[in-house]
């Protein structure tokens, strides 16, 4: 298994490329280790229910 430290950074106006590119990450490297820097996305945005990725491989 290849484990994998990615970093972001990214603010609200960025925050559906944000959304894509992790799926996309956690998709392609489910065990990989993420790092948003951000100041201005609302927590709210981490604990919401749609923020959590349901991916499957077909």
């Amino acid at each position: 298994m290849v484990e994998a430290a990615i970093a972001l950074a990214a603010n609200y106006g960025y925050v559906n490329a944000a959304e894509t590119t992790l799926k996309s990450i956690f998709y392609h490297t489910p065990h990989a280790q993420v790092y948003l820097a951000n100041m201005d996305i609302p927590q709210e945005w981490f604990t919401n229910p749609k923020c959590q990725f349901k991916l499957e491989k077909k």
